[in-house]
């Protein structure tokens, strides 16, 4: 599948990334348009956080499997969703406390897809 970049390209690591705050709410229009894009995007919170608080992406996984990754501020990776079959992967923020974090987007295995 041929996707187009998506508004916020190039967002492709955790020097170039795209900033969300707490208004961002769900944002639309996304892709991982070829084999080695990551979409990167850095977060912070004022608060611990908790099992209320998660992170999502949504697609038809039939036209390209997509994982999610959550790394803290000291760039480990805290948080994983790596469902094969799921239309949707979904990270728990309960594993990061105050302060900075960054949700990595990526295509499994090559894959390519709107989120």
């Amino acid at each position: 599948m041929s996707l187009a970049k998506d508004t916020y390209e190039d967002n492709n690591d955790t020097t170039s990334f795209t900033l969300l705050d707490q208004n961002s709410g769900t944002i639309k229009g996304l892709t991982i348009h070829d084999e080695n894009d990551v979409d990167v995007y850095k977060f912070t919170l004022p608060n611990t956080g908790t099992a209320k608080n998660v992170v999502k992406a949504t697609f038809t996984n039939s036209l390209g499997n997509l994982d999610l990754v959550l790394v803290n501020a000291a760039g480990q990776e805290v948080g994983s969703s790596k469902s094969l079959t799921s239309n949707t992967e979904q990270i728990s923020l309960s594993v990061l406390q105050a302060g900075d974090s960054f949700l990595k987007v990526s295509g499994a295995e090559g894959g390519t897809n709107s989120h």
